[in-house]
Order: structure tokens, then sequence, then C-alpha cells
């Protein structure tokens, strides 16, 4: 069954550098992270962009897009499950309105701007692993205090809590191809939230600070492309996201 979005059956209105996600359910048989493929391809005039998907549990998967142009997009589904295949669609891509400024962009090599075209000046602050514990407090912390750009991570450091886990498993023993989508429903919360302060999330994949607590920095090559991969198919539509490799 294709559960059938609202999106699927007229269109949807969407603002200029908001999330376009469109949700459909598939196969939950076998490692769906793992074994089934899912890609939509979105058209505007003569301009094509490809995104990946992801599969967000219970059998769920999406596709995030954030559309840069005004105007009417279309999508066609890719995939190797046929329940996930070939769905059609369109939405109107809207002008931006309120403090949706756009994603930021280099301005003459040295300096930084949001995409329609007011100066960005980064103030920023550390707050790795916020999200896992004091997490209202840290935002109510935020507001008002002019600070436009925050790196944190995902991972704990030794010392953390963990709340909820990232993978399935236990600590030194990860199924790193099995994301915990609750977890990561958490992190989507955070960059959200975070935008609606206006605020940048760099966003740390990697870091040196497990020191043997939790086994989290034990991925092979091909799980740390997998694990790429998803977080990039996950986050890469908020407008606010910044990407730092390592720490």
């Amino acid at each position: 069954t294709i559960l059938l979005p609202a999106m699927l059956f007229g269109q949807k209105k969407i603002e200029k550098w908001d999330v376009f996600e469109l949700t459909l359910n598939g196969s939950s048989t076998g490692n769906p992270f793992l074994e089934i493929e899912l890609s939509a391809t979105f058209s505007l005039n003569n301009k094509n962009i490809f995104v990946k998907g992801f599969y967000d549990g219970n059998g769920i998967y999406k596709v995030r897009f954030m559309p840069e142009e005004k105007g009417v997009w279309k999508y066609e589904t890719k995939s190797n499950d046929p329940q996930l295949h070939g769905i059609k669609g369109k939405f109107k891509c809207k002008k931006p309105s309120g403090n949706n400024k756009g994603p930021i962009k280099v301005a003459g090599k040295y300096h930084f701007k949001y995409a329609n075209g007011n100066p960005f000046y980064p103030v920023g602050t550390t707050l790795y692993c916020w999200e896992l514990e004091n997490y209202e407090t840290t935002l109510a912390s935020l507001e008002g205090t002019g600070i436009n750009k925050v790196r944190y991570m995902p991972f704990p450091h030794k010392g953390n809590k963990l709340p909820l886990k990232p993978f399935e498993g236990e600590k030194h023993n990860w199924d790193f191809y099995r994301p915990n989508p609750d977890f990561w429903v958490m992190i989507d919360k955070s960059v959200q939230d975070l935008a609606k302060l206006g605020i940048q999330a760099d966003f740390i994949l990697f870091h040196p600070y497990d020191r043997k607590e939790f086994g989290l920095d034990k991925m092979n090559k091909k799980e740390k492309v997998f694990y790429l991969e998803y977080v990039v198919a996950r986050l890469s539509a908020y407008r606010n996201i910044w990407w730092s490799m390592a720490n």
C-alpha cells in the first residue's frame, strides 16, 4: 500500500527554501535501510534535480527536497521496490515569508550571505550534544542572544547521557546499518527548532571523544559511507544545515 498525502492529489504549496517532504509506504522486511533504494527527480522548466530518499522505520519512506526556485515543481520516484517506483506528483513553490531568508552562501570569497542577498555575520557557539541533554533549557537560553550559528554533533562524548540509541544494538555492538528512527527524528527536531530561532545548525558528523565508552567511533569504511548517505538524505533539505566532517 501507499500512503497518499495531499500532495499526490493536488498542488501543495511550499515556500521557497522550505522542505517538501514526500512520505510513502513500502516494504518493511529484511533490512530496508540497505536493501531498498529510493530516489526522486524534481523538475522545473529544464532543471532536473536528483534526490535520494531514506527509510524512516515501520515501512515508511521519505524524500525531502528544498526548492530554490518558484513555480510548479514535478517529481517522479525511482525504486527497486515496486510500491515506491514511478510515483508522480507536483507542488507549487511560492515566495518566502517572514524570516525565511534561505540557506547561507559564500559572498565574495571571504564573506557570507543568505540566499536572498542579505548579509550573514556568524555569531557562533559550541553546544556539543545539547540535544541529548537539557534540550528545552538550551533552546530557551539561546533565544534573544544574537547567536546565529551552533556547532553540535549527534553522537555523545564520554560522560554524556544517551537517551535514545542512534542505531540498533548496544554499546560496542551497534548495527550501523540499522539507524534508530526515533533518535534521528530527535535530530530532525533539533535542526528544525534551531531554524525557528534563526540559528544555523553546524552539524559535526564524526568526533574523537567517545574514549571507549559507547563504541560509536568504530565504523568501518563502508559503514561510514552508509551513515553519511543516510544523514545527508535526511537532513540536507533543511536550509540551516551546515556540514562539518569531523572535529
